[in-house]
């Protein structure tokens, strides 16, 4: 009698990759016994079904026998071999402790000889910038807590793998800027931002200049330049976490004075000085060491000075946006040559029987090198020393007559004229 012997065939890959895991079988006869062989892998369960589980190994070659017998007691032996492909051994590399809304980059390896690799990236607590299927991904974080990002790799053999890797996000801090967003050429203004414990922070300015410290919550800032500028604050918290906010300042133009004048002048004198005329602007002068004596238009006014040494003429100017500037003028004030004329204050006639012919009568002042001299008379003639310190006059009006100097400093230009009251009389009658 004979029997049949069993013709089992084996069903399942022939080219797999390692670490993966595939199923093996052959048809199922009742009464069969099955035992499984595999070389260059691992039976996952049972190896006397008539279908197995394996997980291959290493790259390489493996082998597969299965040795079926029947319920007569005969038996069959067949064998496959197995191609074991590489299978790809992601790695994502990046940081694992981050910052809400910090953008990282993060890259995955391929490993050397692995061939060509395809990459399919996905993250939860966050966005993926930009393209998902490169080995390097640019990702943005949201809000504090657990992120994770997952890698699934293929390479040339068709091989795949996935890598998972966990992130701590932590929070960043939310900067906010207190201060005017409307302010003048030239102005100081202050602003502020939320302090927190813990926290440093650095300011930036384009179109002004910080007066002071620039990493304090408190900065004053000078604004430079009229049109737009901005400030803005980077704060760092105490988890190394840092967070930018700007923002825009509109600088309206402040006003240039300029004033035009003498500036070295004569005391008491009377002078005109006058500033750029600017339409719609306001203007307000002050002066020190004199007053205003007329003004003939906002831009133009007319100044006496005292006796002071110093003087100074200021000038606010103010626009239509409510910017002003103000601008000082020091002005030199000179001293006037001040001389009192010294002299008979009686003149006489010669003899009672001539009385419009008079004694010559000299007048004089302390002489000053630097002044210069200019002798007048009215009801007189003035007969010598008429641009000297003395000067002698001969008088022809009977009554009130006057002497008049002028003093003039040469050095500064500077005139006093001094009157002199004298009488001529006649002689009496004996």
């Amino acid at each position: 009698l004979i029997l049949p012997t069993p013709e089992p065939i084996i069903v399942g890959p022939d080219s797999t990759c390692s670490n993966k895991i595939y199923t093996y079988s052959v048809i199922a006869v009742t009464g069969s016994t099955y035992n499984w062989i595999v070389t260059g892998g691992t039976i996952l369960g049972s190896s006397t079904n008539s279908s197995i589980n394996v997980i291959w190994g290493a790259p390489g070659n493996g082998l597969i026998t299965l040795t079926q017998t029947s319920n007569f007691g005969c038996d069959s032996t067949t064998s496959i071999g197995i191609r074991i492909s590489p299978s790809p051994v992601p790695q994502i590399v990046g940081p694992s402790l981050t910052c809400e809304n910090d953008i990282n980059i993060v890259y995955a390896y391929a490993g050397a000889g692995a061939g060509t690799m395809q990459y399919q990236w996905t993250v939860t607590n966050g966005t993926i910038l930009g393209p998902i299927n490169r080995d390097s991904v640019y990702i943005i974080w949201n809000g504090p807590g657990i992120g994770t990002i997952s890698l699934f790799q293929i390479n040339s053999f068709g091989c795949d793998s996935s890598v998972q890797a966990t992130v701590t996000i932590t929070p960043s801090p939310r900067p906010t800027i207190t201060g005017s967003n409307l302010v003048c050429q030239d102005d100081i203004a202050q602003y502020s931002t939320n302090l927190n414990a813990g926290s440093t922070y650095i300011w930036r300015i384009i179109g002004g200049e910080i007066l002071g410290d620039s990493t304090t919550s408190i900065v004053n800032v000078v604004w430079r330049n009229a049109g737009i500028g901005f400030i803005e604050v980077t704060e760092t918290n105490n988890s190394g976490c840092d967070s930018t906010f700007r923002i825009p300042v509109n600088v309206n133009p402040a006003p240039t004075p300029i004033i035009t004048g003498p500036n070295s002048v004569c005391a008491l004198d009377i002078y005109t000085y006058s500033a750029n005329n600017l339409i719609g602007h306001t203007y307000n002068w002050q002066i020190t060491g004199g007053v205003i004596t007329n003004q003939f238009a906002n831009n133009i006014i007319e100044v006496q000075l005292g006796s002071a040494l110093a003087g100074n003429i200021r000038l606010q100017i103010t626009s239509p946006l409510g910017c002003d500037s103000t601008i000082d003028f020091p002005v030199i004030i000179n001293s006037l040559p001040v001389q009192q004329i010294q002299g008979n204050v009686v003149a006489c006639a010669n003899t009672a029987s001539n009385n419009n012919s008079f004694n010559n009568q000299t007048y004089s002042v302390p002489n000053n090198p630097a002044f210069a001299y200019n002798w007048s008379a009215q009801g007189g003639n003035v007969i010598s020393g008429a641009n000297t310190n003395s000067a002698e006059i001969s008088w022809y009006n009977i009554g009130q007559n006057l002497v008049f100097l002028q003093i003039t400093n040469t050095l500064t230009g500077c005139v006093y004229i001094d009157t002199f009251a004298i009488t001529a009389d006649t002689m009496p009658t004996p």
